[in-house]
């Protein structure tokens, strides 16, 4: 279990990417711009507790990308179709 200002950390930054997309400046999504803070919030705010590397982060976003493509394969990712908590259970 994460500690509440682990969690915390994790949606401020969420949180401040999807602003970033609202305010129409640049962001990598993943996997689209509803969800675009989720993944990388979380795991910059567990980096950041853990005092991982950036090389940590980097093979965490490969693994997550596999499990990216094994969930587009199966399901959707698509807020047309399975709307925006789609986009989020993904992420």
């Amino acid at each position: 279990m994460l500690p509440g200002s682990i969690l915390i950390r994790a949606a401020t930054l969420a949180l401040g990417a999807t602003e970033v997309n609202a305010a129409l400046d640049c962001v990598v999504v993943c996997p689209t711009a509803c969800a675009c803070g989720t993944l990388g919030g979380s795991m910059v705010a567990l980096a950041e507790e853990k005092g991982l590397p950036d090389l940590n982060l980097v093979e965490a976003l490969f693994a997550a990308g596999g499990v990216g493509l094994i969930i587009a394969e199966d399901s959707m990712i698509s807020s047309a179709m399975g709307g925006c908590q789609a986009k989020c259970d993904v992420a």
